[in-house]
């Protein structure tokens, strides 16, 4: 799940997603930025690690420079 979060202008944003269970499928974690006036932005997270069945995968958003609303949708893309 997403928390909302309020970031200053121009500041990074760092991304986590946690995947519980058997992720060997999955081929990459792609957070899809909807930034204000509708404009998207996809970012490829990274592989950070594993601890017992959770996979762990980082990323750090930095172009914040237009002020107003972003959402974040995550996508897994299998092999």
């Amino acid at each position: 799940s997403l928390s909302k979060y309020i970031a200053n202008f121009n500041s990074s944003i760092d991304i986590f997603v946690n995947i519980s269970g058997n992720a060997s499928e999955i081929k990459k974690v792609e957070a899809i930025i909807i930034k204000p006036r509708k404009f998207n932005e996809t970012l490829i997270l990274d592989y950070n690690s594993t601890i017992n069945d959770t996979y762990l995968f980082i990323a750090t958003y930095k172009n914040t420079s237009q002020s107003g609303n972003y959402s974040i949708l995550i996508k897994l893309v299998k092999n």
